[in-house]
């Protein structure tokens, strides 16, 4: 069963190349894309995504803010 990944960034270019790199492997599956806290808050709570992989500033706040509001 693959690892469902959650990819956050505020830059879509970012997002783009993140989701390539991660499709090429078969035991990963991007579940969902955020550019934003909250946008990734309610990705988190949609998907439930085994990985998160999270930039650190977002244009609403911190990366680390959306652990702190999920975990």
């Amino acid at each position: 069963m693959a690892l469902r990944v959650l990819v956050i960034d505020d830059h879509a270019i970012v997002r783009e190349g993140l989701r390539r790199l991660i499709s090429k492997d078969d035991e990963l599956r991007i579940v969902g894309e955020a550019a934003s806290k909250n946008e990734a808050i309610a990705q988190i709570s949609h998907h439930n995504p085994d990985v998160i992989v999270v930039d650190l500033h977002l244009p609403d706040g911190s990366g680390l803010e959306v652990d702190i509001v999920t975990g």
